[in-house]
């Protein structure tokens, strides 16, 4: 129907205009949708036919739909499939670091270490921690991956997730902050339990870095000031083999 282009999913009414403010609530949009109806008849183009399919398969493969089907049990799928993606990200972050330092650990549990058992609980795993002697560095890294956002409303939601609401949730952020003041306070411990050959005359730098496949715009410009690197996985090389360079520099840097 055509009023359905201009109402939301949930939402009986119609919108006075298209709804350009919403995304995945625009289950008729066109591009998703490209069926006409002219006197009772479903007319459609082969290339928009395509184009559509196009953007159903591609949603996904990141683990999500171009609009939001309101079943758990689709949900729960999209999930696990998003899952699966996250944890192929860490996968090739290890391998990358992997090939500058032997010091290196992926889904790291702190709290399962027998000389760790004091490490609190809600520290969680570090999905890649490592050390780089040649520049006396740990790297902290935390693997996400970050849906496309389409409209004003996805970004404001993104930048929630990740830095939080004022006075209300930290966001992604909550954690990532406890776990390298946790790191920062009992480095020393950590690498004589992880077998790391770090000086204790010569504390090495730490430097978080919040790993993704894709940038966006909240990763460029943080709205924040934050103690972590924001960096895009392809890039992740290249950083590593610039810290000879930025080592005793300031780690809290934005990176494209």
């Amino acid at each position: 129907m055509l009023d359905d282009v201009i109402r939301l999913t949930g939402q009986e009414e119609t919108c006075a205009d298209l709804p350009v403010w919403e995304h995945k609530k625009r289950y008729a949009r066109y591009a998703l949708r490209p069926l006409i109806m002219i006197d009772d008849k479903y007319y459609w183009g082969p290339y928009s036919t395509m184009s559509s399919g196009i953007i159903w398969s591609g949603n996904l493969s990141n683990g999500t739909l171009p609009i939001d089907l309101q079943t758990t049990r689709i949900q729960s799928e999209l999930n696990l499939e998003k899952k699966l993606i996250e944890d192929a990200l860490v996968v090739k972050a290890f391998e990358i670091v992997e090939k500058f330092t032997e010091f290196v650990e992926k889904n790291c549990e702190l709290h399962n270490m027998d000389t760790l058992n004091n490490a609190p609980l809600v520290l969680g795993d570090y999905d890649v921690l490592a050390f780089y002697p040649e520049t006396n560095v740990v790297l902290n890294i935390e693997c996400k991956d970050i849906l496309p956002v389409f409209c004003l409303k996805d970004l404001k939601r993104l930048r929630e997730k990740i830095f939080g609401i004022e006075g209300k949730e930290k966001g992604h952020f909550e954690h990532i902050n406890k776990r390298e003041d946790y790191l920062l306070k009992h480095i020393i411990e950590i690498a004589e339990a992880l077998k790391w050959p770090i000086d204790a005359d010569c504390l090495p730098k730490i430097i978080t870095i919040y790993l993704t496949r894709k940038s966006y715009w909240w990763t460029k410009f943080p709205p924040k000031k934050i103690k972590a690197t924001f960096l895009q996985i392809d890039m992740l090389s290249n950083f590593i083999e610039s810290l000879k360079k930025i080592n005793g520099s300031s780690a809290t840097k934005t990176h494209r």
